[in-house]
């Protein structure tokens, strides 16, 4: 789902299975199926504004809640995503994401299975991320990836496949999935544009967050009100839909590569939303 999720203004915030699938001989061939999961990230501030701008509290994160997609290329389903927010306890937080090929996507897929966590805790007046993790193997390689969170050091201690690395931070990044949080949570005051850093594979990498305001989309629950954003990286991004009503929830995502359409993530249910009768 925010995969990802993401400094922004909402990850994502959804970060996802990336399954490319050709037409061929009247047959779907399943071809380099790369999970990619980082379902969102998204929101914006104006200008080059930290993360920090777009803060978690008590007062504003998302009640515990459980989301259910659908990975959908070409008409056909090759993949679930399952997104989590829980309170074991008072102060304490844990996002969870599962993302799981599907059908024939699972026989040829790189790794068929991708998991996110992201531990949160209540820091002063704010909620901060203490613990990020990733698992995911592929049939050749480990590509997990982790950050430990030293908030009075200003030090993250990141680390992906034979890769560590010392991020500084006092700009208060976060990595790509914590940040989907932050989508959710500042989704009803989004600037038009901002320039957004974010922790992925013991790196920092910068997005482009554009605001393209309300749109209506046609969705399980019926037609829904949602902000229309868009993450952008070079010529990949992510058109994400967050519902507002439903406190930031995205609840559509599209993969566009060089200007097309290579995916689409469709909610499937949340107890954030409820079925029309």
């Amino acid at each position: 789902v925010y995969s990802g999720f993401a400094r922004i203004k909402s990850t994502t915030p959804m970060v996802w299975l990336i399954m490319k699938i050709n037409l061929y001989k009247h047959h779907y061939y399943l071809k380099n199926c790369k999970p990619v999961l980082s379902l969102l990230i998204l929101f914006a501030c104006t200008g080059s504004l930290l993360a920090k701008e777009l803060t978690l509290t008590p007062e504003n994160i998302p009640p515990v809640f459980n989301a259910e997609y659908s990975v959908v290329f070409g008409g056909i389903p090759v993949a679930k995503v399952t997104y989590g927010l829980s309170q074991p306890e008072p102060g304490m937080w844990i996002y969870t994401s599962t993302s799981k090929a599907q059908g024939l996507a699972a026989v040829f897929a790189d790794s068929d299975t991708v998991k996110d966590r992201a531990d949160l805790k209540l820091m002063g007046n704010e909620i901060l991320p203490v613990f990020y993790e990733r698992e995911r193997k592929t049939k050749k390689e480990d590509k997990s990836e982790h950050a430990i969170y030293f908030w009075d050091e200003n030090i993250a201690k990141t680390s992906y496949k034979d890769r560590e690395t010392d991020i500084d931070l006092s700009s208060d990044i976060v990595d790509q999935f914590t940040i989907q949080l932050l989508i959710m949570a500042n989704a009803s005051d989004m600037p038009d544009y901002m320039i957004l850093p974010v922790i992925s594979k013991a790196k920092i990498k910068e997005y482009e967050i554009i605001n393209y305001g309300m749109d209506t989309i046609e969705t399980v629950f019926g037609k829904r009100e949602a902000v229309k954003v868009e993450r952008k990286r070079k010529d990949s991004s992510y058109i994400i839909w967050a519902d507002l009503s439903a406190h930031g929830l995205p609840i559509q995502i599209q993969k566009v590569e060089d200007g097309k359409v290579e995916y689409t993530v469709k909610i499937q249910s949340s107890t954030l939303i409820q079925h029309k009768k």
